[in-house]
């Protein structure tokens, strides 16, 4: 609930609530992964084999209201940017697109 504490509004010519707390280049968590893991296996049971060689921990892109941007880049024509789509893009990726 802390989203309920952060600001509406904030000055743009000063480092915003959001850029204060980005982390570009975040740790793997390992119990997370050990439980995906675990949750993995019991359903795929092959891949209780498996060796890892590498994990890593990534960020999740996201607007300050949570809104997926979706616009005509004006310099080049017909070109259109669609991003942060806060880790559900593969839910909605075939209406953004469509």
């Amino acid at each position: 609930m802390t989203e309920l504490a952060q600001p509406w509004r904030w000055r743009l010519d000063r480092p915003s609530f959001f850029e204060k707390l980005r982390v570009l280049d975040p740790k793997p968590h390992p119990a997370i992964l050990r439980q995906a893991r675990r949750y993995l296996t019991r359903v795929v049971p092959i891949f209780h084999a498996m060796r890892i060689a590498e994990s890593w921990g990534g960020m999740i892109d996201v607007t300050p209201d949570g809104i997926p941007v979706i616009s005509a880049v004006d310099s080049v024509p017909g070109f259109f940017i669609a991003a942060s789509f806060t880790g559900h893009g593969f839910g909605i990726a075939s209406s953004a697109g469509g």
